[in-house]
């Protein structure tokens, strides 16, 4: 039995879902019979043989972690979602730092940083209304913004 895939272009999503509903097949199948199942897969979803072979073979596992919480293997799922670097800053912390940003004439994040550092006298308290005559209109509410919040 040797399975029949249409070739197209697969987003991951649809390649785990054909994955899913072919490791059943691919575990009960003899050892002559994987190996033209693996070739079939991997024309069609254009993935590593050893990558197949590990999802296939992983697919309605079940694992326990050391502290007992029941883990079953679903190439379904993933975690993309939880990657990349934390947040620092909150939500209410932005609109200022957008505002000194301008102020610095929209340096990067290092020379933003040192901005700070040596201006952070100006910044606390001696920033007047008029220091930003120069700046463009939508610029000038951010930055009133700003100075109305280091004033308080």
């Amino acid at each position: 039995m040797v399975i029949n895939i249409p070739e197209e272009v697969y987003t991951m999503k649809a390649k785990r879902s054909i994955i899913k509903s072919n490791a059943e097949i691919y575990k009960q199948a003899p050892r002559r019979l994987k190996k033209e199942i693996l070739n079939d897969l991997q024309k069609t979803l254009h993935l590593h043989r050893k990558y197949l072979i590990t999802l296939l073979n992983n697919t309605g596992k079940v694992y326990y972690t050391p502290s007992g919480i029941k883990l079953v293997g679903d190439p379904t799922v993933t975690y993309l979602q939880n990657r990349g670097q934390k947040k620092k800053y909150t939500q209410e912390i932005v609109p200022y730092l957008k505002a000194i940003w301008i102020l610095s004439h929209y340096r990067s994040s290092i020379h933003l940083k040192a901005f700070i550092e040596n201006n952070h006298q100006w910044l606390l308290g001696e920033i007047k209304k008029s220091d930003l005559e120069g700046f463009a209109k939508e610029e000038r509410m951010d930055l009133a913004l700003l100075v109305d919040f280091l004033l308080v």
